[in-house]
């Protein structure tokens, strides 16, 4: 199964940029991040607009020599239904736990999940 590909904003310091939506997400294909490896300074956004709730995984890996605290498991983020409001939240997460063999980030979603996702770098030092 191919996974959607999410893009890497990098945000510069000093510099304001407009919000972006973000991809939209298909729960059928689950989510990739591209990291190289890196989580340091990457936010993942993740907005829920279905009108019941539903669950994101991020995937802890089974194969990967880098991510030293895969066992700790995957972490299941509950969302409550968006309704007529979108739930959005924020991650910043652990490389050792989450990175996978490929140095990518991978977010399962629950069957019936809608919304949109992006990743965003901060400036080295922020």
């Amino acid at each position: 199964m191919a996974r959607d590909a999410i893009a890497v904003t990098a945000l510069t310091l000093d510099t304001a940029i407009a919000s972006p939506t973000g991809t939209a997400v298909d729960a059928a294909n689950d989510l990739t991040i591209a990291a190289g490896g890196n989580v340091d300074n990457l936010v993942i956004r993740l907005t829920h607009t279905a009108d019941a709730e539903y669950d994101a995984t991020l995937v802890a890996p089974t194969d990967s020599p880098q991510a030293v605290r895969a066992s700790l498991g995957s972490l299941v983020v509950p969302f409550a239904a968006g309704d007529s409001t979108a739930v959005t939240k924020y991650f910043v997460i652990e490389g050792a736990r989450f990175v996978q063999a490929d140095g990518s980030i991978h977010i399962d979603l629950e069957t019936g999940f809608t919304g949109f996702a992006a990743a965003f770098r901060l400036p080295a030092g922020s």
